[in-house]
């Protein structure tokens, strides 16, 4: 392989972490906003009753799926790119070479092309930055729906 197919090779995975992180970062954004925003998300005080309790646990439910899909959706992506660039003939082994190094880079079970090594890394990359932000979120929602006090109860 010549020089310049590999560094065209590394500016595509490169400009696809970057196209991925950003994507997940403007959901979280909008996930993050909605639950700041939303005036029927209070504080549970005791004495709120049940209908509080559910109606925050159901939020915390409902954006704990949220950001499940949205790493789904960062894995298909990562999938695709891997499909279309050649480095596996079908895509399911391209999608499953992305859930597998979402978070556990070396843990590869499916070899790529020397070409596209450089995948495995920004994959891993992307993930373990996007689960950061996501449990980021996932601290601030809690916070914001179960309340913080002063003395850590």
């Amino acid at each position: 392989m010549d020089e310049a197919g590999l560094v065209l090779s590394q500016c595509y995975i490169f400009c696809g972490l970057i196209g991925v992180t950003a994507f997940h970062v403007f959901q979280l954004h909008w996930l993050n906003r909605y639950v700041h925003d939303a005036g029927h998300i209070r504080h549970l005080k005791p004495g709120d009753g049940l209908a509080a309790a559910s109606t925050s646990v159901g939020y915390v439910i409902l954006a704990i799926a949220i950001l499940t899909g949205l790493h789904v959706v960062n894995c298909l992506i990562w999938g695709m790119m891997v499909w279309i660039t050649g480095a596996f003939i079908n895509i399911s082994d391209s999608i499953y070479f992305a859930f597998e190094n979402y978070t556990a880079l070396g843990l590869t079970r499916v070899e790529i092309p020397w070409r596209w090594r450089y995948f495995a890394p920004a994959i891993s990359f992307s993930g373990v930055i996007c689960f950061a932000w996501a449990g980021a979120i996932l601290a601030a929602m809690f916070v914001r729906v179960y309340g913080a006090t002063s003395d850590g109860s």
